[in-house]
């Protein structure tokens, strides 16, 4: 019988780059990442037919990492950088410059996937994006929609709960962290999606 879905996974949103500092100890190297592209890693890893729907630019090591995964879209945006400043066990975290955006408007036409997994990693994707196309399970990781910048970029979580629609996302993750960080009530995330998952750790 032929597979309805094009994909077996699918990611959606923006890619990163971190650069470390620890206490003294300053890494000016810049690590490539987002839970976007660590998760069709993961996939591809797993033998699925992977895509990833984000913004690229030419000095992300896209084809070095994920060689095997399609990109569904050919937007260009430059890189967002997370300067992430650790001391002992407390982390502050800033984002200078953050111009991604990632809409549907230049997807494939049937695209489908049997996981859709959305990973926001600021605000660059709509709340709505459940929509774009057809799917079989939905996994939210919305920990960009918490994410607020202050004047001086760093960054500050918040309880911005209306942009997860209820009863649209079959699984919802998070962190202990952020329920902490934004005083998100356990129960309301609960009526939300039909599961929840809490992790614990930094």
């Amino acid at each position: 019988m032929k597979n309805k879905f094009l994909y077996d996974f699918i990611s959606v949103g923006s890619l990163s780059f971190d650069i470390n500092k620890y206490d003294k100890v300053i890494n000016d190297n810049l690590v490539a990442g987002g839970a976007v592209a660590y998760s069709a890693k993961t996939s591809m890893n797993l033998g699925l037919r992977t895509g990833m729907i984000t913004s690229i630019s030419d000095d992300y090591p896209l084809r070095k990492y994920l060689n095997q995964v399609d990109l569904l879209t050919k937007d260009k945006a430059k890189i967002p950088i997370f300067y992430n400043y650790f001391s002992g066990q407390k982390r502050e975290q800033k984002l200078f410059d953050f111009s991604t955006y990632i809409n549907a408007n230049n997807l494939p036409k049937n695209l489908s996937t049997k996981i859709l997994f959305v990973a926001p990693l600021f605000d660059e994707i709509s709340p709505d994006c459940y929509d774009w196309f057809n799917y079989e399970i939905s996994c939210l990781v919305p920990s960009g929609w918490f994410r607020e910048k202050r004047n001086n970029s760093s960054i500050f979580l918040k309880n911005n709960i209306s942009k997860i629609h209820k009863g649209k996302w079959d699984i919802v993750v998070v962190s202990n962290d952020e329920l902490i960080s934004t005083n998100i009530n356990l129960s309301d995330l609960i009526k939300i999606s039909k599961f929840l998952c809490v992790t614990k750790g930094k």
